[in-house]
């Protein structure tokens, strides 16, 4: 394996610890990638294999056409898919999960530009929490430049948008994925407490 930042080896330690302990506050950590070109996001599963991090689920990747905020940087005809990562997520490393995503976006720049775009996140039982470092008036400021969003809220059996929840999250194309890591985390969390 190859040899980990500082803020990988914390990140993924602490995740890893948490799979033994309950204390605190627990979710699954969920990661939205914004692409291109496939090969991009090729090279970020390989990553996240070499780095020891397993992905348990995958949305189908789907066209990103709600918007063209990221067309003067990433291109045109863009892409995105969720992949949830296998395990118990710490929720109080989140500042941690987006400090090291920004260092994966780094690493995949061409011409200063991003090839991916990430937001990585939680999921529990009640709501879906996306990591940004852009401020705003809905989010809570969590420390070193990142901030929380809470995206979707869990109500009545489902998931409820906000008013300021990402458009193609609003529109429920990734309501189901969404839906089979909730319950991924239940039994993550029964045989936990089993154990």
């Amino acid at each position: 394996m190859k040899r980990l930042s500082r803020i990988q080896k914390q990140f993924f330690d602490n995740f890893r610890i948490a799979e033994q302990n309950l204390n605190g506050v627990h979710g699954k950590a969920v990661l939205g990638v914004l692409f291109q070109e496939e090969e991009y996001y090729q090279e970020l599963q390989h990553h996240l294999e070499t780095v020891g991090v397993e992905i348990e689920f995958e949305s189908e990747s789907l066209r990103f056409d709600s918007t063209d905020y990221y067309e003067k940087e990433m291109g045109t005809e863009l892409r995105r898919i969720f992949l949830s990562l296998k395990g118990i997520f710490p929720v109080e490393e989140s500042v941690l999960f987006k400090l090291e995503t920004t260092e994966w976006e780094h690493r995949w720049r061409e011409s200063g530009l991003r090839s991916l775009n990430l937001d990585p996140g939680y999921l529990d039982l009640h709501k879906l929490v996306l990591l940004s470092a852009k401020e705003g008036p809905q989010k809570i400021y969590l420390g070193q430049g990142v901030w929380a969003d809470l995206s979707l809220l869990r109500k009545s059996g489902h998931f409820d948008t906000l008013p300021w929840t990402f458009p193609d999250i609003r529109d429920g194309r990734y309501h189901s994925f969404f839906e089979k890591v909730r319950d991924a985390f239940k039994q993550d969390l029964k045989a936990a407490r089993k154990s």
